[in-house]
């Protein structure tokens, strides 16, 4: 599973399509480093937005979200206060990163909640409109990262550039030059470390369109080096064109058929594989598949503890 830069492109377009324009009627905190909102765009929809490492998150929930803090978080507080009521004016990502900025405008003015998607560096922030952080699910201080300050009242920092090419100005000389450096490496992880944007499923899928193997590994002459970069185009491209076509693939485990990987087009290098009707419903397919969403988890456990210390001030007595 990878929640790369076209897989965020792609949540973009579907948000900006089906949400925009719509107005925040509900604000929920499912769990500690998770948002829901509720909102009306013609239709109910339900935004669930989660930082958790293992499985980050930003997508339309099928079901209605609930709340799982016994208490209203910081952020909570504050996103009730400025986003709620709020109408949603955009949904923007910075070229090719795993960030979406959604901008919302009401009565206490404009703010963004930055959803930055990047596994254990995920994070939900909320930013005033003259960029400086209001909060965050996760607190980041200088004694954890120096450059990236995340605490309120002060600017916010994007995450730093990545110095690699852009998949639309790759060309053979630089693939050549990518395998140069690593001389017999399976051409996918040499996509992955040069050139911005590529994710091991993304690279893979480049390879396997180019070459018919999405492990080849073999010399990188010129006419191999050009269907790479002209598979690399053409898949990077959909960034203009958003002919998105949305993809769950299925691997067997233990007679099995389990979805595995979702991806933003056409998978065509997974045996198994079918469409999905959006990004989100891909993503939630396979999600749900590995670390299911469980939005009750939190209030279960908080009525155990109850239940435990009522047992034990009982047996005590």
């Amino acid at each position: 599973m990878y929640l790369d830069a076209l897989t965020i492109a792609a949540l973009r377009d579907e948000l900006d399509r089906r949400l925009v324009g719509g107005r925040v009627q509900r604000i929920v905190q499912p769990a500690d480093l998770a948002v829901g909102f509720e909102i009306y765009a013609g239709e109910r929809f339900q935004l669930l937005a989660s930082a958790e490492a293992r499985a980050p998150r930003l997508l339309l929930a099928p079901d209605r979200l609930r709340r799982g803090l016994e208490k209203p978080t910081p952020i909570q507080l504050l996103l009730t206060k400025y986003v709620r009521g709020a109408r949603l004016e955009a949904v923007r990502q910075p070229d090719l990163e795993r960030v979406l900025r959604l901008t919302f405008t009401g009565a206490e003015g404009t703010v963004h909640l930055i959803c930055e998607l990047m596994g254990r560096y995920s994070n939900i922030i909320l930013v005033s409109d003259d960029g400086f952080v209001m909060e965050a699910v996760k607190r980041v201080p200088a004694s954890l990262n120096r450059y990236r300050v995340t605490l309120p009242n002060h600017p916010y920092v994007p995450p730093p550039p990545q110095e690699k090419i852009h998949p639309l100005l790759l060309t053979p000389a630089d693939a050549l030059r990518l395998a140069s450096v690593e001389d017999g490496s399976a051409v996918w992880r040499l996509l992955v470390a040069g050139v911005l944007g590529v994710s091991p499923l993304v690279a893979r899928e480049i390879v396997y369109r180019a070459t018919g193997d999405a492990e080849y590994a073999g010399t990188l002459d010129p006419a191999v080096a050009a269907a790479v970069v002209q598979a690399t185009v053409d898949l990077f491209r959909l960034t203009e064109t958003r002919a998105w076509a949305p993809c769950v693939g299925y691997a067997a485990e233990n007679g099995t058929r389990v979805p595995a990987a979702y991806a933003a087009y056409d998978l065509t290098h997974w045996p198994d594989r079918e469409s999905t009707e959006g990004m989100s419903a891909a993503m939630a397919r396979v999600l749900d598949a590995a670390l299911p969403y469980d939005a009750y988890r939190q209030v279960r456990a908080r009525l155990q503890a109850l239940i435990d210390g009522q047992i034990g001030q009982h047996v005590a007595r």
